[in-house]
């Protein structure tokens, strides 16, 4: 429970119009609540200047009590920047939090309906009184909230406080910050234990490999589970299995990121792997093994398959559609697979970007060859694609559960030679709850803590197991043995944080300030310590790689990091970046700017001020790094990036004061990544902004005018279909109006076409007919062949709607094959569904009509 009281607004009442203060209260509670939301609360009511917040309905998660305070934090912080923004004119409100954790009662039709009072008992009722002691400005929570978050917050021990209808003084904590996320890491203790419960998920695993080299097609497995149940080992055991067989196997793996969200990433990695090319090799290098490897495979080097994976590698100049990449790199896997039967491994696919886990399944539907895909997630992916593999006949999903209890002990004997005291057994058993990372740390922990030693070849308790403090999850765990390092090896634990999951020796020298053999000494003790791994081959050459051991070891040691640091370490990766591979800039753009962005987030929470030199300096690497992340993206149709990527660009360049035409054209380009559609609300605030600098623009060119033309259609089409039809139509008629008697041209064509597309959509087709016609007209006469299929295809629609199905059904196919030749995706899939459907309208036989149905599905 979450209870919040906005302090003086009674007294500001009283000194300030009641409307504003009014007013000023409505906009404070609807960015607190953007916050609660964020964190997956829900706002069970308000009450004048209070409000009342709940965790874990109507669902629960496992971290409710860190969300409740994560998210009291960051109300905390968001009031303050709302201020210092000017959102709350001349007035200073503050706030009190109070939070208490606990049973209640809840009636869950009013949860997800009508919400007030739908949640009752003693811990709303704590909360309130806890809200009512806490000074303004700071978050207090009780006994139990804290017990569940005190290992990843940070916390002051206020002096017991009374509580009205307590009995009792009640003890209480200030929370001061997140010091940590939940996280973990495999420690195998220098032993490998055996694999337990896992023999019928293991066997799933070999059959699918098998099926897809007996039926010589791909088969797709997902292997999901909570962090540190075993998704990697199980793994590891079909690696080691295909290795021991005496047929030859081609085994290629991928990461998806979770910091930098690079495009593709995790195809990238498999086809750079395959190629053995190194992240810092000459573009000229990497094209030289690229086309090697594809004259070992038989290939002819000049192919499309050859142009994607270029592109994909970020050393194509020419922007791909999607379709010629997912053909280019199914053929290319396809090669692979020809040359020996593929395993396709694709790591953490929770993080995947949308057109990846698009991809995968395409190559499990339409894919060639015996190719094994096996997917690594965490459960949120079924949260993000709730239909992910379904249909999809030869696709399967296993489910890896906790261990049993017997099954836990098992582990444990086998994690050290000799065996373990029985009071130490029993312990880690009951706590592990069947997580096997979880058993590992904890042992790996009572031997960092000197309470088990090995004693002539057997284990021996040597203090009390009573005299440790055991942290309860294995997040806590790991923060435990980080705390534990020395103060060096700890620092460079976090630095390589910074760089993610992979990093590399010469990087962490550089950000460490030490020299090659500093570094190499302190990584060499993290090894022995098992929290770092090196990995072979190096992926930079020259350089060492290394990895955690787990991602969740480099969640716990990065978010032990102080935001400033975070912000500085992160700005030295992107610059290493830009220098160390300025060669293939491209290909890392993305991984540049999310380094940019992240720092620019702590940087903006610590700046002074927002004109402060480092935040403007930053704030202009990263717009200039954004926008070239987007036209990356963009090129590689990664067209839900390159829009993430844009925005951002967008925003910085507005927080820079960019000159209007730069900023417009920003506008333009985002446009053009519209492929899988932004917030209609979202589009019409960027548009009209951009709009708007136009006007502002005092030398504008016939091509501004051009370009503000395309926008104010982009606006119209927005508008259309935000449901302001009859602003949206008085948009396009006036800006039609604003060009004419004009010479024809590609701006009234997109306003032409959008218009009369607005009104056909809003049924009146004979109003739409002679616009559209205009729009051909225009657009063939100014020489625009996009502007032109697109009103082909309109057309066509319109005049078959109004009885002209010959004609209308002619232009569509003329719009169909232009849009084959321009490769355009989007009119493509309008085709292959409109076209097929006026034809049968018509009468047409099947025998015409299904092919083309046949066509859009292949």
């Amino acid at each position: 429970m979450l209870f919040a009281d906005l302090v003086g607004s009674t007294s500001m009442s009283e000194s300030h119009d009641p409307e504003v203060v009014s007013r000023l209260v409505g906009r404070v509670f609807e960015r607190l609540g953007e916050e609660i939301r964020r964190y997956e609360g829900t706002i069970e009511k308000f009450a004048g200047d209070a409000m009342l917040a709940v965790f874990g309905v109507p669902t629960i998660h496992e971290d409710d009590p860190e969300r409740a305070v994560r998210a009291a934090l960051e109300m905390q912080a968001a009031l303050g920047s709302l201020a210092e923004a000017g959102g709350t004119g001349d007035l200073r409100p503050r706030l009190r939090i109070g939070i208490d954790t606990g049973e209640v009662l809840v009636d869950l039709d009013r949860a997800s309906g009508a919400r007030d009072l739908f949640v009752t008992g003693d811990a709303v009722n704590t909360a309130a009184r806890l809200q009512s002691v806490a000074e303004p400005g700071t978050v207090i929570v009780g006994a139990a909230t804290y017990a569940a978050t005190r290992d990843v917050v940070e916390y002051e021990e206020l002096p017991p406080v009374e509580l009205k209808g307590k009995a009792d003084l009640v003890v209480a904590w200030r929370a001061v910050t997140v010091k940590a996320r939940r996280g973990g890491v495999r420690s195998p203790l220098g032993i490998e234990a055996p694999l337990i419960g896992r023999d019928e998920e293991l066997a799933l695993l070999k059959e699918t490999v098998r099926r897809a080299v007996a039926d010589g097609r791909p088969q797709l497995v997902t292997v999901a589970g909570a962090a540190g149940v075993g998704k990697s080992r199980l793994t590891w055991e079909l690696e080691k299995y295909l290795d021991g067989l005496p047929e030859t196997f081609h085994w290629r793996k991928g990461r998806c990121l979770s910091y930098a969200q690079t495009s593709y990433s995790a195809l990238a990695d498999a086809i750079k792997a395959d190629v053995r090319a190194a992240d810092d090799d000459a573009p000229s290098a990497v094209i030289a093994k690229l086309d090697a490897r594809l004259v070992e495979l038989d290939h002819d080097a000049g192919s499309e398959v050859r142009t994607a994976l270029l592109a994909t590698l970020g050393l194509e100049g020419e922007a791909l559609a999607r379709d010629r990449l997912v053909d280019g790199w199914s053929q290319y896997l396809g090669l692979l697979a020809a040359a020996a039967p593929l395993v396709l491994v694709l790591e953490d696919i929770h993080w995947a970007d949308e057109g990846l886990l698009d991809f995968i399944e395409y190559l499990a539907r339409w894919g060639e060859g015996p190719i094994a895909i096996l997917c690594l997630a965490r459960h949120e992916l079924f949260d993000r694609r709730p239909t992910w593999t379904g249909g999809i006949s030869n696709a399967s999903t296993i489910v890896l559960e906790p261990l049993t209890v017997a099954e836990t002990g098992s582990l444990v004997d086998g994690l050290l030679a000799g065996g373990l005291p029985s009071a130490i057994r029993e312990r880690v058993v009951g706590l592990a709850e069947g997580n096997p990372l979880f058993a590992e740390e904890l042992i790996r922990m009572f031997v960092d803590r000197g309470v088990l030693r090995l004693a002539d070849g057997a284990w021996e308790l040597a203090r009390p197991v009573e005299e440790v403090e055991v942290p309860s999850s294995v997040q806590a765990v790991l923060a435990a043995r980080l705390d534990g390092l020395p103060g060096d090896e700890k620092r460079l634990a976090q630095n390589a944080a910074v760089i993610g999951r992979i990093f590399w020796d010469i990087l962490l020298a550089h950000l460490s300030r030490l020299g090659p053999g500093p570094t190499g000494d302190l990584l060499r003790r993290l090894r022995v310590k098992e929290l770092v791994v090196p990995r072979q081959p190096s992926s930079l050459a020259g350089a060492a790689e290394f990895g955690f051991r787990h991602v969740l070891v480099r969640d716990v040691a990065y978010d032990s990091l102080p935001k400033r640091d975070r912000a500085t370490l992160h700005a030295e990766v992107a610059g290493w970046a830009e220098a160390a591979l300025a060669d293939r800039i491209d290909e890392f753009s993305e991984l540049v700017a999310g380094h940019l962005a992240a720092a620019l987030v702590y940087e903006e929470e610590l700046a002074g001020s927002p004109d402060d030199a480092v935040l403007r300096g930053l704030r202009d690497l990263t717009y200039r790094a954004a926008a070239r992340a987007a036209r990356r993206a963009a090129s590689i149709s990664a067209l839900p990036a390159a829009q993430r990527w844009q925005r951002l660009a967008i925003d910085q360049a507005r927080r820079l004061g960019v000159p209007a035409r730069e900023r417009a054209q920003l506008a333009a380009d985002y446009h053009t990544y519209l492929w899988h559609e932004a917030d209609p609300a979202e589009r019409i605030g960027i548009f009209a902004e951009a709009i708007e600098l136009f006007d502002h623009i005092p030398d504008a060119s016939e091509d501004d005018r051009q370009v503000r033309a395309r926008l104010q259609a982009a606006l119209g089409e927005a508008r259309y279909e935000a449901n302001q039809v009859e602003t949206a139509q008085a948009t396009l008629r006036t800006a039609i109006a604003a060009l004419e008697p004009g010479p024809p041209s590609r701006g009234r064509a997109d306003l032409l076409r959008v218009l009369g597309w607005t009104l056909w959509r809003t049924g009146s087709p004979l109003d739409a007919a002679p616009i559209l016609e205009r729009a051909v007209a225009d657009a063939r006469a100014s020489g625009s062949d996009d502007a032109l299929r697109w009103a082909l295809h309109d057309l066509g629609l319109a005049r078959t709607m109004i009885g002209r199905a010959d004609d209308g059904i002619e232009l569509l196919e003329e719009s169909f094959e232009m849009a084959r030749l321009a490769d355009d995706r989007a009119l493509l899939a309008r085709c292959y569904i409109n076209l097929p459907l006026t034809r049968s309208d018509r009468g047409d036989p099947w025998t015409v009509v299904v092919p083309i149905y046949e066509e859009g599905l292949a």
